[in-house]
């Protein structure tokens, strides 16, 4: 750990910066797409992506240069951190640059984004709670697989994005998020509509998780119950290429002290690490042509504890997550076409001596990926998409699959005045068993500079995952897809310091699939219809005392089978955050909410979890040296010793300290 230390600190130049997000539009707030913004005091640059949205590293009063094929190049002087919005004016003529200096907000603007500090309380679980409506499903710890989802649904109807990849499993319709270095996930936007770009599986809406391509630093962490952690992050640029670089190491013994209906114990072989790299690079090879790739590789090794009240002391799970995309963009005076291959590859082998288990699934995503888009008049444009993908499982309890999926779609917007109105239909053919159609239609209204409405109205579906269908004993080769009809309704308030959602959703979902018990085994079935209402309040203020994140959400489900609530559905949850930075010192306490659930229908009453509030405080110090900051920061999570659980009979930790020591360039005051 010294050696890549002592290798960090050579390498750390002085950089006087922070990072600044922003969006590059026209003057009908429609996006501009591949924009390249440049840093002209420092020389640095980014490429905005497909929809407009950046990150750049800048200081106050710095001089951004935003220029792109088939625009007038522009001028924007850097008067605060806040978001900006960036206005180009079409025409491909060379002219003078034109300089703004105004923020306004977006008509097109779907998902609301989230920034994660360095000094964050906790891992991702405790990053991804900050969005609205998320539910995380734990199996105990860091060791415990984790999945996520949205408004009381399955993990498997939200769609999790990393860096343009889809992280979706094919055996099982979801993603296992603690395979995700979560040290490295430095932002995530929320869509919970539509979801047509991305086809099956989102239902509930989509999250894109951000790597810190930005940071250079060097981080180590160390906590109770054994927990130790690293990482090395170095980013660097020359001429017209830049590329990021990480490193990192978790280690945890994770036995921690549990309460079980009154009894406590240790909960043990709860052991877990986590090897981990990514790396990622853009390049503006010319004006007209963009290049971008990322890779990320971790390794786990984990003790698989099982059930609280039936332990399994010697099961082990090793498992392996790969991705890889590289992504290259033409530009067009009203337009861009691009492609995109990327790959998701993961290895798992589970072992439990005591029951004589030893099950191995390989698993595979090969995805080829074309889009283009074309402003055909002021106010008109059309988007269109192909993509074929071959996904595949080699598995001791599936025997060998692969699958052949081909899907297309269009979506045309119309954008006048304050409206925006966009229509788009896609076609899905999975494998040679599953076909069908999903539509969506979105009506944005912008009442004002600071209030917009909108309504949206569309169709989403599920196929069956491997497991679904070939799983020995109780596949069914015979299963049709998971259907949802969905409505949606959100009004916003947004100045240049605060933002205000207020989002009411309805889901109403046909053919679900679920496990049922049959003569000798269980077996998959689509036999479930359910209907989800959701009213959610959010709120980001940036207070002159303080900055505040926060929301809360009512949830009403039905199960139409089981006549009752849906299972791990609460009524209520909710998010509070608090922060504020000084001088040399940052404070932040935190804390959710979780109401009560159905965890087991019929046993032979309902078994119900209860609910819970957990809170978190962590204080920052920083110090300059030799022309870098050394942050020492300590956190504390789960501050009351809560016993809680998010899956029945997987009993989470209780309180958590953890002391870190952070290294990184020295930032402008």
């Amino acid at each position: 750990m010294i050696k890549y230390f002592l290798i960090l600190i050579h390498f750390i130049s002085f950089l006087n910066a922070f990072s600044i997000r922003g969006n590059v539009v026209d003057n009908n707030s429609t996006p501009v797409s591949f924009a390249i913004i440049q840093n002209i005091s420092s020389g640095q640059w980014e490429i905005g992506d497909e929809f407009g949205h950046f990150t750049i590293v800048c200081a106050l009063q710095d001089s951004l240069i935003i220029k792109r094929y088939g625009y007038e190049q522009s001028i924007l002087i850097v008067e605060n951190n806040s978001h900006i919005t960036i206005f180009m004016k079409i025409d491909p003529i060379v002219v003078d640059p034109v300089v703004i200096n105004e923020n306004r907000s977006l008509i097109a603007s779907f998902s609301r984004h989230y920034d994660f500090e360095q000094k964050v309380i906790g891992g991702i679980a405790s990053k991804l709670r900050q969005l609205p409506g998320i539910q995380i499903r734990s199996y105990g710890g860091l060791a415990g697989n984790a999945t996520v989802s949205i408004d009381g649904g399955s993990g498997s109807h939200t769609k999790i994005i990393y860096e343009g990849i889809d992280l979706t499993s094919p055996q099982n319709g979801g993603t296992d998020i603690s395979q995700l270095p979560g040290q490295l996930i430095s932002s995530a936007s929320m869509a919970p509509q539509p979801g047509l770009f991305y086809g099956s599986g989102t239902t509930d809406g989509i999250i894109y998780l951000k790597n810190a391509g930005h940071n250079t630093s060097f981080t180590t962490s160390f906590g109770n119950w054994g927990r130790h952690s690293w990482t090395a992050q170095k980013g660097f640029h020359v001429s017209k290429l830049k590329a990021h670089a990480s490193i990192g190491q978790l280690k945890a013994e994770d036995n921690y002290k549990v309460q079980w209906r009154g009894e406590k114990s240790l909960r043990k072989n709860n052991h877990f690490s986590k090897d981990y790299s990514t790396l990622s690079f853009s390049s503006s090879i010319h004006p007209r042509f963009n290049l971008t790739g990322s890779f990320l590789y971790s390794k786990q090794n984990r003790g698989v504890a099982g059930l609280v009240y039936s332990p399994s002391l010697n099961a082990s799970r090793n498992d392996e997550l790969v991705l890889m995309s590289i992504s290259g963009s033409y530009l067009l005076s009203n337009g861009f076409l691009n492609g995109r291959i990327s790959k998701r590859n993961s290895d798992e082998n589970y072992i439990d001596p005591d029951y004589a288990i030893d099950s191995r699934h390989t698993v595979y995503s090969n995805q080829l990926h074309v889009s283009a888009k074309l402003n055909i008049s002021p106010n008109i444009s059309i988007h269109t998409q192909g993509e074929y993908s071959l996904e595949g499982i080699t598995s001791t309890d599936t025997d060998h699959q692969r699958r052949n999926n081909v899907s297309g779609l269009i979506s045309a917007d119309w954008n006048r005045n304050s409206i925006l109105l966009r229509s788009a239909i896609r076609f899905d053919k999975i494998g040679n068993t599953h076909q069908g159609y999903t539509y969506n239609t979105d009506l944005t209204w912008k009442q004002s500079t600071h209030i917009k409405h909108i309504i949206s109205v569309g169709t989403s579906l599920r196929v069956p995952s491997f497991n679904d269908m070939y799983w020995i004993p109780g596949g069914n080769e015979h299963l049709q897809p998971e259907e949802a009809v969905k409505v949606m309704i959100i009004h916003s308030w947004q100045s240049e310091k605060s933002k205000f959602d207020l989002t009411t959703r309805h889901i109403k979902s046909t053919n679900l699939i679920q496990w049922v018990p049959g003569e000798n085994h269980w077996q998959a079935e689509n036999i479930a219809s359910t209907d989800r209402t959701s009213l959610t309040l959010s709120s980001q203020l940036l207070l002159p005392f303080f900055d505040f994140n926060g929301h809360i959400t009512r949830l009403w489900t039905r199960d139409y089978h089981r006549k009752n609530s849906l299972r791990y559905a609460p009524d209520y949850s909710g998010f509070i955050a608090l922060s504020k930075n000084f001088k040399s010192v940052s404070i932040a306490i935190s804390g959710h909410y979780t109401g009560e659930r159905i965890a087991m229908y019929d046993f032979p009453e309902d078994e119900i979890l209860p609910d819970y509030f957990i809170s978190s405080a962590s204080i920052s110090f920083d110090q300059s040296i030799f022309n870098q900051i050394i942050t020492v920061s300590f956190s504390i999570e789960n501050m009351s010793d809560k016993q809680y659980q998010t899956v029945l009979g997987y009993p989470e930790p209780g309180r958590a300290f953890n002391l870190t020591f952070n290294i990184h360039p020295k930032e402008k005051s």
